[in-house]
């Protein structure tokens, strides 16, 4: 709360900002208890991912007098909880829905009035299977091994890549956080003369592709 009021006060908006430290849903219940009389035009939300309910933070949010018609919500939430819904609570409806790594940002109009507020709407982002489509078949990289001698030797194998399989992907709004996967290489054998073939064993795919 200080840093947004230091920021405020630099930005020169410091007589027409009001910085209220408090829970999230207290507030948004009853936000003229906190002196917020008008509704806002933007709520932004990026709330601690293991620490919060999203459904019931999102159904407060849909039920309060803090949002107006067409007020803009932009929602942080992470991919694990796979989509959020192209409706929530009758009033908020889904308009962009974006996969940045294991973060996914959701943009919601509140009761839109059909008033151009800049924003191309696409239900499609939204809803099972949807986050699914920004996961494109990942590969496992595996440590190649040295290629075998002149004399008859083949290339060793488990080098190149290696494709997960569609299973490990995100294809259901279904909050589970996958243990890391390990993708099984064959170590091939040189020829005679040549040395042996690496990237044996298993290899940890990193934690950044699982869904």
């Amino acid at each position: 709360a200080k840093t947004i009021e230091e920021n405020c006060k630099e930005l020169g908006f410091e007589a027409r900002s009001h910085v209220v430290k408090a829970q999230a849903e207290p507030f948004l219940v009853d936000p003229a208890k906190f002196r917020e009389e008008k509704p806002f035009t933007l709520v932004t939300l990026e709330p601690p991912y293991i620490e919060v309910s999203y459904d019931k933070l999102m159904s407060t949010l849909a039920a309060s007098p803090a949002l107006g018609p067409d007020t803009l919500v932009v929602v942080e939430y992470p991919i694990e909880l796979g989509s959020l819904p192209l409706l929530m609570g009758g009033s908020l409806h889904g308009f962009r829905n974006k996969v940045f790594g294991r973060t996914v940002l959701a943009v919601y109009v509140c009761r839109p009035t059909g008033r151009d507020l800049g924003i191309r709407c696409k239900p499609e982002e939204f809803g099972p299977g949807a986050i699914a489509v920004a996961f494109p078949a990942k590969r496992a990289q595996t440590e190649g091994g040295a290629s075998g001698g002149s004399s008859g030797g083949s290339s060793g194998g488990g080098g190149g890549e290696q494709e997960i399989p569609e299973g490990w992907l995100s294809e259901k709004a279904i909050p589970i956080a996958f243990p890391a996967k390990r993708a099984q290489t064959a170590s091939g054998a040189g020829g005679s003369g040549g040395s042996s073939g690496g990237g044996g064993g298993d290899e940890e795919i990193p934690a950044g592709w699982r869904s």
